[in-house]
């Protein structure tokens, strides 16, 4: 039971090392603690098989309990976790509560049985030895079985949840054999009453609807779930909107695994979205690219994770590789990368990736094989199992495996660890490779990029191989680049920096036998003294060391400090360094990405430069738009050459904004269809393409635009982007359609929505309306469903203020406040 409580417990407590410690001292103190009672109390003297019984049962219920009380454990988690500003040890009572409440009442009962199980082998002071003998090696047959049954079988085959049950059910059907057995010893038929009884109350506790998605998939554990206060209603559509994301889940032998949509395609394990296909693609992309960009000929190359598939799938892309090969710890992932085929180059079809499932390390190990590229990009290092991928043992099998000139990529995290960390990261590294160049691929993400040599890098060289496919596409896709200036804003510290962050304090190597970063950054969670990386840069131009240490050829620095802005969001330290021009064009980017289209314009027109990077072409062309201003048709035929689809998209915004309906209507369906295949068009464009298309629907009386809008939105784009915009769009323009009487095309837009309704009147009442209309046998659910929200509104509010807000949660998405490219 002790690998399904983990399996369980995992995305609650955050899936380190030390939650299953914790997971596992809990059981152990609770075993501890029912044997020293068995003693205390003097039960053997009540040793007999009805007594048995009743503990069996005992424990059935006690496990049960916590499965019928599903979400409820996961919903008081979330709202624990703010006594993590207490420090460590405020996260660790919290958690001690959950695995008490999960645990500790049937691992007690559990330690009750042990001796009694001893007892009930025989009595007396003859044979003790050999009795006691055969409870421990039963004990540690049946101890083995189960866990091996429960890993390689149980758990893939009916999921975590499911043997949760079983081992309900079994304990039960324990429990009534051995009433029964006691029966025949003496007929006394009431000595059945207490344990079929609370057997009877364990069964109908599995009834219950149990863990959903909410508990297993929703990132409490790791602290990116943060709604510590609200209104029934509004945790009932928290739980709601995380159980309509996932959109298949499964336990693997070694992980649940889950994939969502959120927004894109995005993988979660034990409860920790781990990438996601279109917002981690700066990353998952360039992590083997920048490698495959500066290497002279790179043939081979091993990627330790497969995820998404995007970093192996791109580099077996590269004309020059002949062989990519993949090793992949967890089965489970490889249907993730199968349904992110449109991000990675159909990695899987790909003749030159070899996949195989098992550990990376061993794969390093045993492999004949020696590489141009080693690409690492696994799983924060708290997370249990995964600190080995940081250690100076394995950096020295890396070296091993290194054809002369080879390239190590190694990918860390910049939040939630602290300077220690990150010190401790790079030393370990450089005591392996003297030279580790850092890049950073997005915001939150470093790639350290290591070599036993120092790394000379031809201008000349780079510019014609980033003009080649696939580089060109990735650079655009993923940094949203078209130069080699471009590239190497990305750059931000060279082999100085590493040297110097080795040599601040005098940090332990994190090593195999001694993982100090595995704890130390899970105690560095949600720290208030993160590392800045943003400081780091600052401080790394200011010495000019953020410029590659050897450089051969000509580069426009000034464009790739115009890159940078385009790039990050900047620390007071970068803006302070900054001209007036490039503060307000950093700010104007910064608002852009807040969906504030008129203060960007504003901003952008206080300068004088024209853009120079896509974004600030994108930013320029679409602010423009969206004041009506046919200034922006120039910009528009420069981004239709680089990004057509979001051209197109833009156009239709100039076009409404003008008045010219048919055009922008026109535009609007192209790029829709060109949604639904490219997975690149940039969220804010898409996002704000759907609001327009339900301004423009309502505009025709006639109803064909809304008819054609409602056809190209019945299904999904391309690895689900925007989902849950589309989802709504698609709902207000079927209520369109049917002019308020609601009929079959609003049921069947309602279908994307159950069984998790969106928990809001508006919907609710829609909802209602429609089963009402098409006599839908869910109209007795959705009557309740509304009649419950209607209760648990909040009375003291004003409820004409309530009511706009509850119409406007339901509206088209408006632009999000959202960061510039999403952390991990």
């Amino acid at each position: 039971m002790e690998i399904v409580w983990y399996r369980m417990l995992a995305p609650l407590l955050g899936g380190s090392t030390f939650s299953f410690g914790l997971i596992l001292a809990c059981a152990l103190l609770g075993i501890g603690l029912g044997g020293v009672a068995y003693a205390f109390f003097d039960l053997k003297r009540t040793a007999s098989l009805r007594f048995f019984a009743l503990t069996c049962a005992a424990e059935a219920f006690f496990i049960a309990l916590p499965y019928a009380l599903g979400d409820r454990i996961a919903m008081a988690t979330m709202l624990l976790r703010p006594l993590g500003t207490l420090g460590f040890h405020g996260h660790v009572i919290a958690w001690s509560a959950i695995c008490f409440l999960v645990i500790f009442p049937a691992a007690f009962i559990s330690g009750l049985q042990f001796p009694l199980l001893i007892a009930l082998l025989g009595s007396g002071q003859k044979s003790v030895g050999s009795q006691t003998g055969a409870a421990y090696a039963w004990n540690t047959v049946g101890a083995l079985a189960g866990l091996f049954a429960g890993e390689f079988g149980f758990l893939p085959m009916f999921s975590a949840p499911g043997v949760w049950k079983m081992v309900v059910v079994l304990l039960s059907a324990v429990a009534v054999a051995a009433a029964f057995l006691d029966l025949t010893r003496e007929r006394r038929w009431i000595r059945l009453l207490p344990p079929f009884a609370t057997v009877a109350g364990a069964l109908a506790l599995l009834l219950a609807i149990g863990p959903t998605a909410f508990w297993r998939h929703s990132q409490i554990g790791v602290g990116y779930l943060r709604q510590y206060q609200g209104s029934p209603n509004e945790m009932h559509e928290l739980v709601n909107r995380i159980r309509r994301r996932v959109l298949w889940e499964t336990d693997g032998i070694e992980s649940s695994v889950a994939l969502a949509n959120p927004d894109g395609a995005a993988f979660v394990v034990n409860g920790k979205s781990d990438g996601n296909a279109k917002m981690d693609a700066a990353t998952q992309i360039m992590s083997g690219l920048i490698g495959a960009a500066l290497h002279p000929h790179p043939e081979k190359t091993m990627v330790i994770g497969l995820g998404t598939g995007s970093t192996a799938g791109w580099l077996a892309a590269v004309p020059s590789m002949q062989r990519v090969d993949v090793v992949e710890l967890e089965r489970s992932i490889i249907k993730v990368a199968q349904d992110c085929a449109p991000v990675n180059h159909n990695a899987l079809t790909n003749p030159k990736l070899h996949l195989s499932v098992g550990d990376g390390r061993e794969s390093l190990l045993t492999t004949r094989e020696r590489y141009d590229l080693v690409v690492s990009e696994p799983s924060n290092p708290y997370r249990a199992g995964v600190a080995n991928l940081f250690t100076r043992d394995f950096y020295l099998s890396v070296q091993d495996r290194l054809r002369p000139g080879g390239l190590f990529l190694q990918w860390i995290q910049t939040y939630d660890i602290d300077d220690r960390t990150i010190e401790i990261l790079y030393k370990t590294l450089g005591s392996v490779f003297p030279n580790v160049d850092t890049w950073q691929t997005q915001e939150g993400d470093l790639l350290l990029l290591a070599s036993k040599q120092a790394l000379p890098i031809d201008i000349d060289f780079l510019r014609q191989r980033l003009a080649q496919e696939p580089f060109k596409t990735a650079l655009r896709v993923a940094w949203s680049a078209t130069s080699v200036e471009d590239f190497l804003a990305r750059h931000i510290a060279n082999p100085e920096v590493a040297a110097t962050l080795q040599q601040i304090e005098p940090w332990p190597l994190n090593t195999d036998d001694r993982t100090v970063i595995e704890f130390a950054i899970a105690r560095s969670l949600s720290t208030a003294n993160a590392f800045g990386i943003g400081n780091r840069r600052a401080s790394a131009h200011a010495t000019g060391h953020d410029r590659p240490a050897i450089l051969h050829g000509d580069v426009d620095w000034s464009r790739v400090e115009e890159a940078r802005l385009s790039a990050w969001n900047l620390s007071a330290a970068e803006a302070q360094a900054l001209t007036t021009g490039q503060r307000t064009r950093a700010l104007a980017l910064a608002a852009y990405d807040h969906g504030d289209l008129s203060g960007a314009l504003r901003l952008w027109h206080s300068q004088r430069e024209e853009p120079e990077t896509l974004p600030e072409l994108r930013l320029l062309a679409e602010s423009l738009a969206s004041a009506g201003d046919p200034a922006a048709d120039t910009y528009l035929e420069s981004l239709g050459k680089i990004a057509p689809a979001e051209a197109l998209a833009i156009r239709s915004e100039l076009d409404l904004r003008l008045g010219r309906m048919l055009e922008a209507r026109t535009s609007l369906e192209k790029f829709f269809r060109a949604a639904h295949e490219d997975p690149w068009p940039d969220h804010g464009v898409l996002s704000r393409s759907l609001s327009r298309a339900e301004l423009i629907a309502a505009a025709d009386r006639s109803l064909r635009t809304a008819t054609r809008f409602h056809e190209l939105l019945r299904t999904p784009f391309s690895i689900w982007n925007c989902e849950s915009q589309r989802r709504v769009g698609l709902l207000v323009l079927a209520t369109q359609l049917e002019r308020g009487h609601p009929g079959a095309r609003t049921a069947a837009a309602l279908q994307a929505f159950e069984p998790h309704a969106s928990w809001n009147r508006k919907f609710l009442e829609v909802r209602q309306a429609c089963y009402r209309a098409t006599k839908d046998s869910r109209l007795d659910e959705a009557t309740s469903d509304l009649e419950d929200f209607l209760n648990n509104e909040a009375v003291t509010a004003d409820t004409r203020v309530l009511a706009r807000l509850i119409d406007k949660s339901f509206e088209p998405l408006a632009p999000k406040d959202r960061p510039r490219v999403s952390a991990r």
